[in-house]
């Protein structure tokens, strides 16, 4: 667990750079900070644990480049990430919501006064903590068998 924190915080500090830079630059303008905040440590905890889970059950670290990718890239498609979630067919709309990028682009949302809407901050916190929690247990298992094969 303590191997988590150092990629946490390279994560968190990512995420803050880029919020300076969309403030600067791009004038958006956070009306809840603390709501923002809560959303960015969550999903820097969700996504620290998700990689991993991808380094545990990788063999190589091209295999774990090209699964990080595809999720990544994927999922932002999915969710609305690329393009304005409203123009997304109605399949991706509903196979978006399934993935936490979509609740936490909702989270930062809605604490963000110059776009409008975003889902309830409640949701989104639960959603992102159940995926941490998932990614977490995933990392405990594919770490058991890392250490087999290790042996073996």
């Amino acid at each position: 667990m303590e191997k988590c924190v150092p990629f946490f915080i390279i994560i968190l500090f990512q995420v803050l750079l880029l919020t300076i830079l969309g403030v600067y630059l791009y004038g958006i303008e956070i009306t809840q900070y603390s709501s923002y905040f809560l959303v960015v440590v969550l999903l820097s905890m969700q996504v620290t644990s998700w990689g991993v889970a991808i380094a545990a059950f990788a063999k190589t670290e091209n295999t774990g480049l090209v699964m990080t990718n595809m999720i990544a890239l994927g999922t932002a498609v999915a969710c609305g990430l690329w393009t304005p979630f409203d123009q997304l067919p109605s399949y991706l709309k509903i196979i978006g919501m399934l993935f936490p990028q979509y609740w936490a682009h909702q989270g930062l949302v809605q604490s963000v006064s110059t776009l409008p809407g975003g889902e309830n901050l409640i949701l989104v916190t639960a959603v992102l903590i159940g995926y941490t929690l998932l990614g977490f247990i995933l990392s405990l298992v594919g770490y058991k068998k890392y250490i087999k094969r290790a042996r073996g």
